[in-house]
């Protein structure tokens, strides 16, 4: 997939995992922003498998990127997460409004530990 970002601005993929010999299906899409800087991944089709598992990912790699940073090693990065909220999003920018604040606010909170 970061290959194909490379070159072009969005891709896609639809993957299915089989867990404990049950089937885990989502589609992901990826779409890189014009100055390159961000990131925004869409997934859809997620099954309830996978939505009570994304907060568990999302601390995962927080914790990761923590690690990195103590040993100075490894990707140094900020995210935010949210999903649509049938009763109160209007717009997909809605959306994107608060996964943005999210990460700015991750951002913070990195800038505010020291390294090592």
């Amino acid at each position: 997939m970061i290959s194909k970002l490379e070159n072009h601005k969005d891709c896609s993929l639809d993957y299915r995992i089989i867990v404990d010999d049950k089937p885990r299906f989502a589609r992901m899409i990826v779409h890189k922003t014009s100055d390159g800087t961000h990131f925004i991944i869409g997934v859809e089709d997620v099954d309830a498998e996978i939505q009570k598992e994304r907060q568990q990912l999302m601390e995962k790699l927080h914790r990761q990127v923590l690690e990195n940073k103590k040993n100075g090693t490894g990707v140094i990065l900020a995210a935010g997460m949210s999903e649509y909220k049938p009763d109160t999003d209007n717009f997909v920018s809605d959306i994107f409004e608060r996964a943005d604040k999210e990460m700015y606010e991750d951002k913070q909170r990195l800038k505010s530990r020291k390294a090592g």
